[in-house]
Order: structure tokens, then sequence, then C-alpha cells
């Protein structure tokens, strides 16, 4: 198992619109291709900041989302953005 972390960085006053392109256009569309467990977190400190993470059984599934559906996505997203997003993907080795 895998878990895709994404840390988005919206401008000022787009928090909200971002954040609902980001569950509209890209969470449900993961959903279908099996990434399931998904939590949207907004940084405590800093209301710019939003982390989207999901766990993808299959890594290949991921893969084929980040290359099919975010790509197509990226060029309006970052139409909310003040920088780029950035990802990173996690093996869990453990869960307790």
């Amino acid at each position: 198992m895998f878990r895709a972390v994404a840390h988005y960085y919206f401008k000022k006053g787009m928090e909200f619109d971002g954040i609902d392109f980001v569950k509209t256009h890209f969470m449900e569309e993961s959903i279908k291709l099996g990434c399931h467990d998904l939590e949207v977190s907004k940084d405590a400190n800093d209301s710019s900041h939003w982390v989207v993470t999901g766990i993808w059984d299959n890594l290949e599934k991921g893969k084929k989302f980040r290359s099919d559906v975010m790509k197509k996505g990226e060029e309006q997203l970052m139409s909310y953005c003040s920088k780029p997003m950035f990802r990173e993907l996690f093996e869990i080795k453990e869960t307790h």
C-alpha cells in the first residue's frame, strides 16, 4: 500500500475555490481508480496551505491517475495556487 500526499498553496481568498476544484476534479476521479481513505487537511498556521492524502493499494493505478487525470487538470489548478503543488509518495510498511 502507498500513501499519496499532495500539498497545495492557494492564493489568498482562493483557498475554498481551490480545494473545491481538487475535490471535484481530482479526488472523485482518484476514488474511481481505487484510492481510499482520502483526507483533506488545512495547515493550522497557514490558511493557504492544504494537504490531501489518500491510500493506493495498487501503485500502477496511482501512477495512471497522476499521468492521466492530474496532468489534464494541473493548468486550471494553478490558477488557484500561489506556487506549484508538491507531491510525495510513501510506501506503508506498518499500521497499528
